[in-house]
């Protein structure tokens, strides 16, 4: 029987970090200055290489997402999620 590749994911526990669930519950205005810099850091290539993950979104987040890489001529989606999540995590920890 083939293993389930997404069993570890539904195993893991997760822990809730308040400022995490602040920013996501209370989204700020976003400065033009941290814009301009995200877009400038999403210009250079990662070294590290990249999987596939799957997750679901509400079909107005969808395309607000959309919007925002369209906007910021940034060329995927998927990496404008990931230069947020690296940014957020930078923020929350300090690193």
């Amino acid at each position: 029987m083939k293993e389930n590749r997404f069993k570890k994911f539904a195993e893991a526990e997760v822990e809730e970090v308040p400022e995490v669930v602040e920013a996501v519950e209370e989204p700020k205005q976003t400065p033009k200055e941290t814009t301009s810099s995200l877009v400038a850091k999403l210009k250079s290539d990662s070294s590290e290489k990249k999987k596939n993950y799957q997750f679901t979104l509400q079909p107005s987040q969808r395309k607000k997402l959309s919007k925002i890489s369209e906007k910021l001529g940034i060329r995927s989606d998927s990496a404008l999620l990931g230069e947020m999540i690296d940014n957020l995590y930078d923020e929350v920890f300090g690193e």
